[in-house]
């Protein structure tokens, strides 16, 4: 017979894959560590939002567009479901309407794109933007779930592309002092489930601040956007990454700074890039998708069988 904590295995395993679950957080639990011999890496239980990380999360909407820009610029912003989507969402027309006055435009880029960032990066807090978030970290379960659930296609499309024509050739290290956010062991391997804003200038932040009690996330990034010069934003710091980029957690230390506040800094490191749903909208039908069940749930009872 098959050892119960493997079948428990193969089910959690299996239903992370294929359903919309909230998965257990980092712990020393019996299970924890049963699934972390396995390889099998969970969502960090947190709700979206600026600065969450996340562990395996296979639901995070992380397209790259390779191979399929020119399609996605058509599909998305000119065929009018940019105009469409801005009509289904109040607070998404009012952010939008509000911050498209700015002229500035990005290098290679066209008015939406500085329009989509200055509604995304300037309303913070609004609800639009926590609707936006949620829906990034959870609408990639499947083609059918992303085509028909996800109505911020254009706007994700515009951010992720904004990113892409601003990244910088190197690698640059940014910080963010998110509201809350669990606390992922050393070397485990972690993303963002969604966009974050984050700020190239920790100084600035420790003035702004109280650092006390709180975490601080120091990223090393090879895939940012410096947006401040594109949003007409006061704060020229402001650099946003994508739910698209893995990092490697390479220190969780306590530290204090000189007003004795105590705090934990995360170093997060660059790992890899992680575009598994690439070209989403025009690679695979919803039939053909809907049969991958089948293969991996043989894999992993052919691995417990072979291993019990």
């Amino acid at each position: 017979m098959w050892d119960r904590s493997k079948v428990l295995l193969a089910t959690i395993c299996f239903t992370a894959l294929f359903c919309h679950v909230s998965i257990i957080p980092f712990s020393n639990s019996h299970v924890a560590n049963e699934l972390s011999s396995f390889h099998c890496e969970f969502l960090l239980k947190a709700a979206a939002g600026n600065g969450e990380l996340l562990g395996w999360a296979p639901g995070v909407v992380n397209d790259l567009y390779r191979g399929c820009r020119q399609q996605a610029m058509e599909k998305f912003v000119h065929s009018g479901l940019l105009k469409q989507e801005l009509n289904n969402s109040v607070g998404f027309q009012k952010a939008w309407t509000l911050n498209s006055k700015c002229s500035a435009l990005i290098p290679g880029g066209i008015d939406a794109h500085t329009f989509a960032l200055s509604a995304y990066l300037l309303s913070e807090g609004e609800d639009f933007v926590k609707a936006f978030d949620k829906a990034v970290q959870t609408m990639s379960a499947n083609v059918s779930t992303y085509e028909n659930d996800f109505h911020f296609k254009s706007l994700y499309f515009l951010l992720m592309d904004a990113i892409t024509l601003l990244n910088p050739k190197t690698c640059q290290t940014v910080f963010v002092l998110p509201e809350k956010t669990p606390t992922p062991k050393k070397g485990s391997r972690v993303t963002f489930g969604s966009f974050t804003v984050a700020t190239s200038n920790f100084q600035a932040l420790k003035k702004l601040e109280d650092f006390d009690g709180r975490v601080l996330l120091n990223i090393t990034s090879c895939f940012s956007a410096s947006v401040g010069e594109h949003i007409c934003d006061s704060d020229k710091d402001k650099v946003l990454l994508s739910p698209a980029e893995d990092f490697i957690v390479e220190e969780v230390t306590k530290k204090e700074d000189d007003n004795e506040s105590t705090y934990t800094e995360i170093v997060l490191k660059n790992l890899k890039m992680n575009s598994t749903h690439n070209c989403f909208s025009f690679s695979r039908s919803p039939a053909a998708v809907s049969t991958l069940w089948l293969p991996s749930a043989l894999v992993i009872l052919s691995f417990l069988y072979s291993a019990a």
